[in-house]
């Protein structure tokens, strides 16, 4: 997101138009303001907001969506067919348009980056590197196997995409290592059948194991769960899966009893 861009019937005091765009100058977005008649060419790399519903269909007619400010009473502002709806937008932060912005052009979320790692929404297109992954049998003997049909798993994280990370903090995530942008592997929470607590989890590629990349993963998720007051886990390995048990040890995790989850037996470790 470069700019957000105000198409509006009132702009708001002189006072407030400075104070939010300076706020979003720091993080390097721009901040305009146009009248709700002007000719505006979408621009995908811009924010759009507008209290007027005739704006709102012209931006939809050119394929593009706002967000849309509601009066305070809910009775008026552009929010017939609006996917999102603000009341105090100008109180708002920036994460919080950064975030719409990214829904509104299907895009995914980046949700953390450690020293080595960047971890982000997962997309359709990182499906063919997981399969690429999953190849290896040493991979796939103590993890769950994909969607025989690779258009299976799309459809899967499409939906997932749509279903979780729309309405969650929490999610499975794309594992990319930075100094070459390569998908990884795969690291995230997720809320399992008959359990209380969240299930955390991980998959590295074998060829980008053994050189720390789950550790810091993992740490970084749950650093992120700690922030939210979610210190409540567990994780589910496969009996063989040494590896993984030692690296659960030394999240400060520890085994505490076994179980059997659609005919697996797992042991289930918990921090």
């Amino acid at each position: 997101m470069k700019r957000i861009v105000f198409i509006v019937k009132h702009k708001p005091g002189l006072l407030k138009r400075v104070s939010f765009a300076t706020r979003m100058l720091v993080r390097g977005v721009k901040v305009s303001y146009i009248g709700v008649e002007a000719d505006v060419k979408y621009n995908k790399e811009n924010l759009y907001v507008t209290d007027d519903n005739g704006a709102y269909e012209r931006l939809t007619a050119q394929g593009g969506k706002a967000l849309a400010i509601v009066e305070e009473d809910g009775a008026r502002g552009a929010r017939t067919h609006a996917e999102y709806i603000c009341t105090e937008v100008y109180d708002a932060e920036h994460k919080y348009f950064d975030e719409v912005w990214h829904r509104l052009n299907d895009l995914p979320m980046e949700i953390l980056r450690t020293k080595r790692l960047i971890l982000r929404e997962t997309t359709e297109a990182d499906v063919d590197y997981f399969y690429e992954m999953y190849k290896d049998p040493k991979l796939t003997e103590f993890t769950e196997a994909l969607y025989d049909d690779p258009e299976e798993e799309k459809e899967y994280v499409r939906q997932y995409r749509e279903k979780v990370y729309k309405v969650s903090i929490y999610g499975i995530y794309t594992v990319i290592r930075k100094k070459d942008k390569r998908v990884i592997g795969r690291v995230g929470t997720t809320v399992r059948q008959g359990f209380d607590e969240i299930e955390v989890g991980f998959v590295i590629g074998t060829a980008y194991q053994q050189q720390g990349y789950a550790y810091e993963a993992m740490k970084a998720v749950l650093d992120r769960m700690d922030k939210f007051g979610e210190t409540k886990r567990f994780a589910l390995v496969m009996p063989g899966n040494v590896s993984s048990q030692k690296l659960l040890t030394k999240l400060s995790f520890a085994k505490e009893r076994e179980t059997t989850v659609d005919g697996i037996e797992y042991q289930v470790w918990k921090d």
